[in-house]
């Protein structure tokens, strides 16, 4: 890769160094699609199909004349097939329309009305409107989207999620329009939106990580910026780390691949990884014979093993945040702490099972 984002010939582009590359048989396939409408352009790509559309969707420039969407087959059997075409009205009031995040799995496509931040849903099996508009969400997410390397929606699992410089989350099931459920991330005084503004840093796993998504973020930083990892089907937190990740910050992406996710925190420009890591346990007591009726004393210790905290104690998941933030980021050793739950059973001679009880971490 090379060069600059644009359209120009300091674009990112594939350059070939050394090789001669015949461009008339760089394809895999080539079929003959039948005459769209001028101006068409294609606006989303799947395994089975192709979303398109051709006119203006809204706002004042250029003035809302309606607009044409299409679906192109890409099927083996139907491949280059027009499944469908549908002409849409002008929306009233110049309504700046865009295109939204459509899910593959239940062929629904989606619309985003800026001035009214409210999202429609439709068929991407024939374009008919199955929902919408849905309520309107926080004035603030009509700056959904105005800068920053993060999402502000997309869908996943069914869902479409949705957010923006209100520091608020709509979970949307993407089959009927209901609103499942919001998160937020107040941050009072700290800006001037009431919340920290979020982007959706990755889904995965049916958890959806959200960061703070901020245009120009002047100096000094804001304190309470966290990355929230949420659960996606109940809208639930999960965890919440201190975490600065924003493109004007110098974030420029977040990966998960096997369960781990990784990313730039730029409140101290490390890079970090965040999963489940391997722990050790402990066990001792006496190796002798113990008179029948006399007390024994177990001990045992369990260990955080991550090659970051090797040796340290392993930590409950309500603690684990402020004890992250506590070894990696010089927050304080938080008082309030708790230790992983453990148990201890056993069998006696005839095999039967018995639970001693539940130790107390020291």
């Amino acid at each position: 890769m090379h060069g600059a984002i644009g359209t120009s010939s300091s674009a990112y582009q594939w350059r070939p160094i050394g090789k001669t590359v015949n461009m008339s048989q760089a394809y895999t396939w080539n079929v003959t699609i039948p005459t769209l409408p001028s101006g068409s352009s294609i606006r989303a790509v799947y395994d089975d199909r192709i979303l398109g559309s051709a006119g203006s969707f809204g706002g004042i420039n250029p003035p809302n004349e309606g607009y044409t969407m299409w679906a192109i087959s890409l099927k083996p059997e139907t491949r280059g097939d027009l499944l469908w075409m549908e002409d849409y009205a002008a929306q009233s009031g110049n309504l700046s329309r865009s295109f939204g995040p459509y899910d593959p799995c239940i062929h629904v496509f989606t619309m985003w009305d800026k001035e009214t931040v409210q999202w429609s849903g439709y068929s991407a099996d024939n374009g008919s409107l199955l929902w919408g508009p849905t309520p309107s969400e926080n004035p603030w997410n009509f700056y959904a989207g105005a800068g920053g390397a993060l999402l502000t929606d997309s869908a996943a699992y069914g869902k479409l999620f949705s957010t923006g410089y209100s520091g608020i989350v709509y979970c949307y099931d993407l089959t009927t329009g209901k609103q499942l459920w919001t998160y937020s991330a107040p941050a009072g005084l700290a800006t001037p939106y009431g919340g920290y503004p979020l982007g959706i840093a990755a889904i995965a796993d049916e958890k959806i990580y959200f960061a703070v998504n901020e245009h120009s973020s002047g100096a000094p930083y804001w304190k309470g910026s966290e990355l929230h990892c949420v659960d996606v089907n109940t809208g639930d937190k999960i965890w919440t780390i201190y975490a600065h990740g924003a493109s004007s910050w110098g974030g420029y992406g977040y990966a998960v691949a096997d369960g781990y996710l990784v990313f730039l925190n730029v409140y101290d420009m490390q890079i970090y990884c965040i999963g489940k890591g391997p722990s050790a346990t402990t066990v001792t007591a006496p190796d002798t014979v113990v008179p029948l009726g006399s007390s024994v004393v177990i001990r045992g210790t369990v260990t955080d093993q991550t090659p970051a905290a090797k040796d340290t104690p392993a930590i409950s998941d309500e603690s684990m945040g402020p004890w992250m933030e506590y070894l990696y980021m010089q927050k304080p050793c938080p008082a309030d702490a708790t230790g992983v739950p453990v148990t201890l059973d056993a069998f006696d001679p005839n095999n039967n099972f018995i639970h001693i009880g539940t130790p107390q971490a020291t």
